[in-house]
């Protein structure tokens, strides 16, 4: 008796498993892989961040003829400047790097710069940041001279 060929249309439930079964693979090897590529983009710009902010610090002490101050608190960095009358403060800017980026940064406390530009610091040494997300960290340097580094 010969068979009758039918003609298939469609999947079987074996074939649909094996298709979902490699696609989990996958995922579950690349979300690492994306995490750490996600966790460089996030330390980059708030090194970025960061940068701006210093490079912002400098242009208010020069144009303003006054001392400037960055001062990290919490993940923050603050941006102040001598009043006037030298008796108070005003905060030009908080950036909060921790709530928009993620990332811890480490360092001194506070960076003075005086109405020249220049980072009230020992001559022979530089400032160093670091901030740090998962594994991934990166850093900034600041010369007294006002040069920005790695």
């Amino acid at each position: 008796m010969p068979r009758i060929m039918r003609n298939r249309r469609g999947t079987s439930l074996i074939e649909l498993m094996v298709v979902l079964g490699i696609m989990g693979l996958v995922v579950l090897f690349s979300v690492p892989s994306a995490s750490r590529v996600f966790d460089g983009v996030q330390v980059s710009a708030a090194r970025t961040t960061l940068v701006n902010v210093y490079l912002g610090a400098r242009m208010s002490a020069r144009v303003s003829g006054r001392m400037t101050v960055l001062r990290i608190s919490q993940n923050q960095v603050i941006l102040e400047r001598n009043s006037v009358s030298g008796a108070a403060k005003d905060t030009l800017s908080v950036t909060d790097l921790a709530k928009q980026y993620g990332v811890l940064l480490s360092g001194p406390d506070s960076i003075r710069i005086d109405p020249r530009g220049m980072l009230e610091t020992n001559l022979l040494s530089t400032v160093k940041y670091v901030l740090s997300r998962g594994a991934r960290t990166d850093s900034v340097r600041l010369s007294a001279y006002g040069s920005i580094r790695r």
